[in-house]
């Protein structure tokens, strides 16, 4: 492993470390958010909701033996990202890692199946999925 390749590693580790300081999910008693009780277009139609979950994709670069994973359904090679975010858009939780072949669903019920991401009972996230059987999730 190239010097590089372990400060990324270091570096990604460092920042790992942190989540429990910096990253936190909403308690089930947090009130709707007053973007949302202060807009008739939002209310009451998304008084339920904690934020947004969205994924991206990042290009890597990979060795050529391992590219088949990590290309995309656009052809190139990625690493798949989903972040949720609250409504004043801080981060409540974030992925990485994930090959760019991984679909946005795998990765979402992933994170809910690791047990490291979920949503208190009777609120919701937004997403642009269509998501099957996840009721906490529109």
């Amino acid at each position: 492993m190239s010097a590089c390749e372990q400060l990324a590693i270091f570096l990604i580790e460092a920042i790992l470390s942190l989540r429990n300081d910096y990253m936190k999910l909403p308690d089930n008693d947090v009130g709707v958010h007053e973007k949302i009780h202060s807009n008739p277009k939002f209310y009451p139609f998304f008084k339920n909701a904690l934020g947004a979950i969205d994924d991206t994709h990042i290009l890597v670069k990979v060795a050529r033996d391992e590219q088949g994973l990590w290309r995309s359904h656009k052809g190139w090679t990625s690493q798949n990202v989903m972040a949720c975010v609250n409504f004043d858009l801080l981060f409540l939780y974030v992925v990485v890692g994930w090959e760019g072949s991984a679909s946005d669903m795998k990765v979402l019920t992933w994170s809910i199946d690791d047990g490291s991401f979920g949503v208190p009972e009777g609120r919701i996230n937004l997403h642009d999925l269509i998501l099957i059987n996840i009721s906490v999730y529109i």
